[in-house]
């Protein structure tokens, strides 16, 4: 199973990122050499995440830089233009200012502690409750566990 950098809700960095991406790969003046890659496997790879988070952000009927996508950008192909005019260039910048910005903002989700997912055992449990019941049922002789109203067979 691959494991992705990225995932979970959208942020901001990163929809501006998908804005500029989006528009430069369209008009077809990137700089990377993608050949003929799709809209979906390029933007998923820039982002660091799962291509089908993609397809689902840009699928029909979705918003993207608040207008209403009429069609599916997921098959798109790239077609790389040669002459850049001054609009193109500016484009650029902005997609390289954007990119840096949201590689800072996913450094920064990165270095948040992880959420540990599992299973609490009977005592986490019982051991959870507020402390007024503890100190009432504290005595090394009661059952915790039926003092909670659990009964084991």
């Amino acid at each position: 199973m691959v494991h992705y950098a990225n995932y979970g809700r959208w942020t901001a960095p990163e929809l501006h990122f998908l804005q500029h991406l989006v528009s430069c790969f369209l008009r077809g003046i990137l700089e990377d050499d993608i050949g003929e890659t799709t809209l979906r496997q390029y933007v998923s790879t820039q982002l660091k995440c799962d291509p089908m988070r993609v397809t689902k952000r840009l699928k029909k009927g979705r918003t993207l830089v608040d207008r209403l996508l009429f069609t599916n950008f997921n098959r798109k192909t790239y077609k790389h233009v040669s002459d850049y005019n001054n609009d193109d260039i500016n484009r650029l910048n902005d997609l390289k200012q954007a990119r840096l910005v949201f590689e800072a903002s996913l450094r920064t989700k990165r270095a948040r502690a992880p959420i540990e997912r599992g299973y609490l055992s009977m005592h986490d449990l019982v051991d959870a409750r507020p402390k007024a019941m503890q100190s009432d049922i504290d005595d090394d002789d009661h059952d915790t566990f039926s003092s909670c109203g659990l009964f084991l067979f």
